[in-house]
């Protein structure tokens, strides 16, 4: 486009070159005679003169046109300087923006993250931020491939037009990398985010669990406690029971006069009930603490004591007779 309007204002300036030289030949006609004979030598200088003054003006244009070029290329290579400055500012504002953040965000209680949703709200505005960056990086691409197509038009600018390509190039693929950088980190503080709430559930569904266990332990240990006490009575009601009976058995002996020779049988079968109480005692309360049944061990103790005292009567019953 620039060589053609080059091409264009030099035709334009030969015609009028042209127009002007019939203009001034009509003009000033030398007179007849001796001086019309050098017309054959004056016209070739004069079309020297005027083909190096249209080559001077000609280059003048053209060098006028490249610093023009020159300065309009300086003046693009600024502003991608400042728009690069810009976009780094503006890389290390969001960086410094989204770091107290996301901290903040990770300080804060899960519970209020679960509740008000705040955990995937600030990566929403994150990944639309990087959105609005990757979009504004595609719209600037337009604008270097016609900068590209204007400085192909002059040899000399090629090479600082690729070389402010390339750069562009290289910045352009620094940014994306930058932002695939952020985009990783942000799913890493979302993964990081998620297997922490996940921890915490499990912290919380444990220490329920743990609770529920401890509550249902009190409450046997409670429900263990009056079987217990219970145990007690009953063993309490079967020495009262025995003490009658060895009374009633001394009184007996007494009365027939043969205390002193049942005496010693009396009182050795005496410690062995007491001993063999003591026993089922003993037993009777680790089945108590260990939430076994008591009520048919005491029934089957009951019924064995029975036992035994209508087997020592029979026997004593022998003895008298």
């Amino acid at each position: 486009m620039y060589t053609r309007c080059i091409n264009i204002l030099k035709q334009a300036d030969r015609q009028t070159a042209r127009h002007n030289h019939t203009k001034w030949l009509l003009r000033n006609k030398p007179p007849l005679g001796r001086e019309s004979r050098l017309r054959p030598r004056v016209y070739p200088v004069v079309g020297r003169q005027i083909a190096g003054r249209l080559e001077a003006l000609a280059t003048c244009r053209t060098r006028v046109g490249f610093l023009a070029g020159v300065d309009h290329l300086v003046i693009l290579a600024g502003r991608v300087v400042f728009e690069r400055l810009a976009t780094r500012a503006t890389r290390v504002g969001l960086g410094a923006c989204v770091v107290p953040f996301v901290r903040l965000q990770v300080t804060t209680r899960p519970e209020r993250l679960r509740a008000d949703g705040a955990d995937v709200r600030p990566f929403a505005r994150v990944d639309a931020l990087v959105y609005a960056q990757v979009a504004r990086l595609g719209e600037r691409a337009p604008a270097r491939a016609a900068r590209e197509r204007l400085g192909a038009g002059v040899d000399a600018l090629v090479v600082v037009a690729g070389a402010v390509v390339l750069e562009a190039l290289a910045a352009r693929a620094t940014q994306v990398r930058l932002v695939a950088r952020v985009r990783a980190l942000v799913h890493l503080q979302v993964r990081r985010r998620r297997e922490r709430l996940l921890a915490v559930r499990a912290r919380v569904r444990l220490r329920s669990g743990v609770r529920a266990h401890v509550d249902a332990q009190v409450s046997g240990s409670r429900e263990q406690f009056p079987a217990q006490r219970t145990g007690v009575r009953l063993l309490s009601c079967v020495y009262t029971f025995v003490n009658n009976q060895v009374i009633t058995l001394c009184e007996r002996l007494r009365a027939h006069g043969t205390r002193e020779r049942l005496f010693a049988r009396v009182k050795a079968f005496v410690n062995f009930q007491a001993a063999r109480m003591g026993e089922d005692f003993l037993a009777n309360s680790a089945f108590a603490l260990f939430g076994v049944g008591v009520d048919p061990l005491v029934e089957f103790q009951v019924s064995a004591v029975l036992k035994r005292l209508s087997t020592h009567r029979a026997d004593v019953q022998l003895l008298i007779i």
